[in-house]
């Protein structure tokens, strides 16, 4: 049986942000590791976690197995910047990231906060991860992880990320 397309079930993710929402103000310390992400209920017409790609419901459950001490089941992000260059739009990689953040309790380290467009007050999520110590992802890495080699078990699984499976 092979994995089902839904977003929670997903090997990897790519979070995406430009940097540019002043609603949505996605955020990388670079001297702590800190990205402060916010999920993709960014208009008002949808729940909380009824978006049409799914990643609020990906987020919720993600962080609740962080919560609950499964660190195996968890996808790793990919976190990337789009920016607009002189010659076009550009990609730039931020590091592999991990939900949650040390010195970040469990509750605050995803949180459903309030916007008000027009009349409309509506929620998203702001997520804290930890980008790891990691340069460069592993191409191979991610298709053990779509053949469905676990995450930390993988030949190719980045130490930093073998690490916080195994210790958090």
């Amino acid at each position: 049986a092979g994995r089902s397309t839904a977003i929670e079930d997903c090997g990897f993710c790519l979070l995406v942000t430009n940097y540019g929402e002043t609603e949505w103000p996605d955020s990388l310390d670079s001297e702590t590791g800190l990205f402060t992400y916010f999920g993709d209920n960014r208009k008002p017409g949808k729940q909380l976690n009824k978006t049409p790609v799914g990643g609020n419901r990906l987020l919720e459950n993600v962080f609740e197995s962080l919560h609950n001490g499964d660190r195996g089941s968890i996808c790793p992000f990919l976190c990337f910047e789009n920016y607009r260059g002189v010659d076009g739009t550009y990609m730039r990689f931020l590091g592999l990231a991990v939900p949650g953040a040390e010195g970040v309790s469990s509750l605050d380290d995803l949180v459903a906060v309030w916007r008000s467009t027009g009349k409309s007050r509506f929620q998203n999520y702001r997520a804290t991860f930890t980008i790891l110590t990691e340069e460069a992802v592993p191409h191979s890495w991610l298709e053990e992880i779509v053949s469905g080699v676990a995450l930390a078990d993988a030949e190719n699984c980045p130490p930093a990320f073998a690490k916080w499976v195994k210790t958090g």
